[in-house]
């Protein structure tokens, strides 16, 4: 949504140079983050700068952008229930197109979501992304999907829900518990939205990005936030690599052991109770 007339729009903080960034760690054997981004170019996913190199991957030049959703928290606090809906609503049709191809971005959360500037969001930040193979998730920031997560679409979904509720409360609830409708708005959400987000964060099956962005946008969704003034572009939360889960290999009982001093100690005593028997019988 574009401002009218009587809101100007000179009070968003001006674009800077194109972020670089400086790590385009391998996603696997064959493709690079660029390789994906190039992949999915297309509505709510981070753009490549446009005449940047193909062959280059050392650097991943992106769009500029006015910040990310991090950056409004810290300097504003909570947002109210319509721009969290519109977050999600364009969040979740980011998603729609990354799952379409078979890939999870594995690594949703406020600092990964920017805002243009031209009210806009992009998804971004997918060095953690891969195949929807449905293995285990080895690369994500702790706290934002379940333990055991494996790499499939619903694992985005829980990640978005949680950060909705995040946005709206300033707490990120823990994915590994189920919150009914109740529990999030002890917390702060908003009434409608709480039970939106219950119905992904509670016990019933994980629906898809889908279903989650029509879901959300039955009520007012019209108006992302504003970027911030102050870019910090700092990430709160930490992407992380777990370590494997291998699970220990089966222990068997260990037999008896067996002492040779005992069987000799034994044996004797034997020995000389048919001694003195056979005395006592002559």
């Amino acid at each position: 949504m574009r401002p009218s007339p009587s809101e100007p729009d000179d009070s968003l903080p001006e674009h800077g140079a194109p972020f670089v960034k400086r790590r385009a760690d391998r996603l696997d054997s064959e493709s690079t983050e660029a390789t994906l981004l190039r992949r999915l170019a297309g509505p709510g996913i981070v753009p490549l700068e446009s005449g940047g190199s193909d062959s280059d991957d050392s650097d991943l030049r992106l769009t500029r952008a006015a910040g990310s959703v991090a950056d409004v928290l810290a300097e504003r606090g909570p947002l109210p229930e319509t721009e969290a809906r519109s977050v999600g609503v364009a969040v979740a049709g980011a998603l729609e197109r990354i799952h379409e191809v078979g890939l999870v971005h594995a690594d949703i959360k406020p600092a990964n979501l920017l805002l243009t500037g031209d009210h806009g969001l992009w998804v971004a930040d997918f060095d953690a992304a891969r195949a929807a193979d449905g293995r285990p998730i080895r690369r994500a920031t702790p706290g934002r999907i379940r333990t055991g997560a494996v790499a499939e679409p619903g694992t985005d979904v829980v990640a978005l829900a949680v950060t909705l509720a995040e946005i709206t409360t300033g707490v990120a609830p823990d994915p590994n518990q189920p919150w009914r409708s109740r529990e999030l708005t002890d917390l702060g959400c908003p009434n409608e939205l709480a039970r939106d987000l219950s119905r992904v964060l509670g016990n019933e099956p994980t629906p898809s990005a889908s279903d989650f962005g029509a879901t959300l946008a039955r009520r007012d969704h019209r108006r992302l936030p504003a970027p911030a003034h102050h870019i910090r572009a700092a990430d709160p939360d930490r992407t992380l690599d777990f370590d494997p889960v291998v699970a220990p290999p089966a222990v068997r009982p260990a037999p008896p052991s067996i002492d040779p001093s005992g069987i000799s100690l034994k044996l004797l005593a034997v020995t000389v109770v048919v001694v003195l028997v056979v005395l006592v019988v002559l």
